[in-house]
């Protein structure tokens, strides 16, 4: 018996290790996607002048999130089931997951809520045919979670004005338009150098929360933190990850307050302070914890709220297209409770 114990051992010891170096693998692959939306959202069209200029660094970040959007949309609604959303909506979510990108760049919120209402009238239809009230709710459901919640990441990358910028303004060079300065010029939008440093604020904070809530929870867990929704998290870890979260607030704040500034390649890289002027450099510094700690706090209750939800609806991880790391919204749940936060922030600033 111990000799086919010691063999079964010695097959799970590989396995394991494989399963080890997937996951950092992905991870990595994960990490860079991350830095890429970052990198890639303060580039002008001067950056691609090589290819006439027809694209920028918005337009491609909002292509990565609009992918993100429609797999993480395809997601819930396998994990919401068939039976609960008929196979007869399948087009519908389908056509709402891919207009769900292109519907904001060019109209914003607006486009996105007419789409939603269109969506949910043609659930209530369905509902109303096979007598079923409860598709209405699953439907509702979708269209907010993730859908109006991702698009908060393309609210923060559009980082339209929503007033009109001075010429003596110090922002004002830094300005650029949107998709309708080539089609309709009386309809353009001009668009702030925020986006950057607001996408930052997201992944950074988000990264670090879940890497020290998961260190913090390993070293020192003991008492849980909400046992019935997601037994491993602890309030130990919970406070690490608070702790991550204003690590990673102050990462951003050197980035692009201190570094950026003092580098000529990454100088159009713009930082709040444009937002704050005459601010102190110590209250300056006091905004971004701010930002980071609340964000950081909002993370963590994106965590609770996917364990929550695959518990509800009897899933261990949304897919496996990310391996060991499960699916698109086990790596953006906390994230877009963070960035529905950044984008509230930017709502008053901007």
């Amino acid at each position: 018996m111990s000799q086919q114990n010691e063999i079964q051992n010695s097959e799970i010891q590989p396995r394991k290790r494989l399963v080890s170096k997937n996951r950092i693998i992905v991870g990595v692959l994960i990490a860079i996607f991350y830095f890429a939306i970052i990198i890639f959202s303060h580039l002008t069209r001067e950056h691609f002048a090589f290819i006439g200029s027809i694209t920028d660094g918005r337009a491609i970040v909002s292509t990565m999130l609009s992918v993100v959007i429609i797999l993480a949309i395809i997601e819930m609604r396998r994990a919401i089931g068939f039976e609960k959303i008929p196979h007869s909506m399948s087009w519908i979510v389908w056509a709402y997951a891919i207009a769900f990108g292109p519907s904001y760049y060019l109209f914003g919120y607006t486009g996105i809520i007419f789409m939603s209402l269109f969506v949910f009238a043609v659930a209530s239809f369905n509902a109303i045919m096979l007598n079923r009230p409860e598709i209405i709710m699953h439907v509702a459901f979708l269209l907010v979670y993730p859908g109006f919640l991702l698009s908060s990441l393309l609210y923060i990358n559009k980082c339209a004005s929503t007033q009109i910028i001075s010429p003596d303004s110090p922002v004002y060079p830094y300005l650029t338009t949107d998709l309708w300065a080539q089609i309709h010029p009386s309809k353009t939008t001009y668009l702030l150098p925020y986006n950057s440093v607001g996408l930052a604020f997201v992944f950074v904070v988000s990264s670090f929360t879940d890497s020290f809530a998961m260190i913090f929870g390993k070293l020192f867990g003991k008492r849980k933190l909400c046992p019935l929704v997601s037994p491993k998290k602890t309030v130990e870890g919970a406070i690490g990850g608070l702790f991550g979260g204003l690590l990673g607030s102050l990462v951003v704040f050197l980035a692009y307050e201190v570094l950026a500034p003092n580098v000529a390649i990454i100088q159009q890289v713009i930082g709040l302070v444009l937002s704050f002027q005459g601010l102190r450099p110590s209250y300056l510094v006091l905004v971004y914890v701010s930002i980071g700690l609340v964000g950081s706090f909002m993370t963590q209750v994106g965590d609770l709220l996917a364990s929550i939800t695959k518990r509800h609806f009897g899933i261990k991880d949304y897919s496996r297209i990310l391996g060991d790391h499960g699916g698109i919204m086990d790596r953006f749940d906390g994230i877009m409770l963070n960035a529905t936060f950044v984008a509230l922030v930017y709502m008053f600033i901007i």
